[in-house]
């Protein structure tokens, strides 16, 4: 193997290891809802709050200025990352300290402070060092650590939380990311290539937003993955809820099956989204979007299915296909977006779609299912959550139809980024 092969795979292992230990941090909270919700006494819509806005809006808002610092020329992104991720696993660790609800929206706050500087630094690391033809492939491999960090987060915090309680879940899941950001910062480098523009340090998000704006592709593409992630977060919140109060499955069991079918069904999807991706798209550019929209538009009856099902062994099969179908956007949307901005846009690009998809996705998602719940508990009391997820995922045909229009521009916005 080539010192660059090896350079290759050093940091798309690394990056995946970021991956993974976001989503664990992100995601435990998902499975131990239940625990804390009872022993906090809150009700849907709290905990809608709580899984949804309280981290979500802060992950978002904070990706911008932190994305337009990773792309300035004399920022060193590796120890940016290094960082980061030390900050979200320490907040996760505070998380278990928390002695009320107020305290434990806040420091979510702060685990949602932390991880929002990982992925646009990730990608664009990612896009200055992989040709365009493995592209999709290669973040689709960094993207694994999605799959992976939920199946964790679900499998160890069903487990600890089940044994010793939801606080020292939090504690215990906490420390990995430490070793993370410790490795990172020791085996990276940040060697990028000059830049074809070279910002002043004072360059504002005004001047990347009047970037992004001008590429109507990626406009389309920022509004297909938000309304996307409606759905998408919305079932990953609620899911281990659904399970534990309509079907009355134990915590640790949850945390086991639903993070199997979660994370190997994600890792597939995430796999074959990237590969489909890369295959169809030397055919034309555009078939990067026609991927991702064939999957939100096949989704949803699945879902439908998996929640009408009276055995939850028969909905946890059902949910195989969606949980699939679910990531095979992450390759084509992250590897697409650097290529509609200039170089020196990158970090920007990529935090624009995260924004949008924890704003409206991770931000709305999660805390719309509990107010429609919280609603219709008066008739359906704890199948009203089973009720909404049966419904909600037919959300979908909004995003298919952004991913169609992006579909449409692709091929003339990449000769104009060019």
């Amino acid at each position: 193997m080539t010192a660059a092969g090896s350079r290759e795979r050093a940091l798309l292992f690394l990056l995946f290891l970021v991956s993974t230990f976001n989503l664990v941090d992100r995601q435990i909270i998902n499975i131990l809802a239940e625990q804390i919700s009872r022993e906090l006494h809150l009700s849907n819509t709290r905990l809608g709050i709580l899984t949804g806005p309280a981290f979500a809006v802060f992950y978002a808002l904070m990706g911008l200025p932190i994305a337009r610092y990773a792309d300035r020329p004399t920022t060193d992104r590796v120890s940016l990352i290094a960082t980061v991720v030390a900050v979200f696993s320490v907040m996760t660790a505070a998380s278990g300290l928390a002695a009320s609800y107020v305290q434990l929206a806040i420091v979510r706050v702060g685990v949602g402070l932390g991880e929002a500087g990982s992925a646009p630094a990730s990608y664009a690391l990612i896009a200055e060092r992989i040709p365009v033809e493995r592209r999709a492939r290669a973040i689709a491999r960094q993207g694994l650590g999605v799959p992976c960090g939920i199946l964790l987060g679900l499998v160890l915090g069903g487990a600890i939380g089940h044994a010793y309680g939801w606080r020292a879940a939090f504690l215990i899941c906490a420390v990995p990311g430490l070793f993370v950001a410790l490795a990172v910062k020791l085996v990276l480098r940040d060697d990028r290539a000059p830049p074809r523009i070279v910002l002043a340090s004072g360059a504002a998000a005004p001047g990347g937003l009047r970037v992004v704006w001008r590429s109507r592709a990626l406009v389309l593409l920022i509004c297909a993955t938000a309304t996307s992630s409606i759905v998408t977060t919305g079932q990953t919140v609620w899911a281990p809820v659904v399970l534990i109060r309509a079907y009355h499955v134990p915590t640790a069991q949850v945390g086991l099956w639903l993070g199997l079918v979660s994370g190997l069904a994600g890792i597939a999807g995430m796999l074959a989204g990237g590969r489909v991706a890369d295959r169809l798209g030397k055919i034309a550019p555009r078939n990067y979007m026609i991927v991702p929209m064939v999957a939100v538009l096949v989704a949803p009856p699945f879902y439908t299915f998996a929640y009408a099902a009276t055995d939850w062994h028969v909905a946890l099969g059902l949910l195989i296909v969606p949980s699939t179908l679910a990531l095979f956007f992450y390759g084509p949307v992250f590897a697409s977006a650097p290529r509609l901005v200039p170089s020196e846009y990158r970090s920007f690009a990529t935090a624009i779609i995260l924004l949008f998809i924890n704003l409206i996705g991770a931000g709305l998602g999660p805390l719309a299912i509990g107010i429609v719940a919280d609603a219709l508990k008066p008739a359906a009391g704890d199948q009203a959550l089973r009720w909404v997820l049966m419904v909600f995922p037919f959300l979908n045909v909004v995003p298919a139809f952004f991913y169609w229009r992006a579909s449409r521009r692709f091929d003339a916005a990449l000769g104009s980024a060019a």
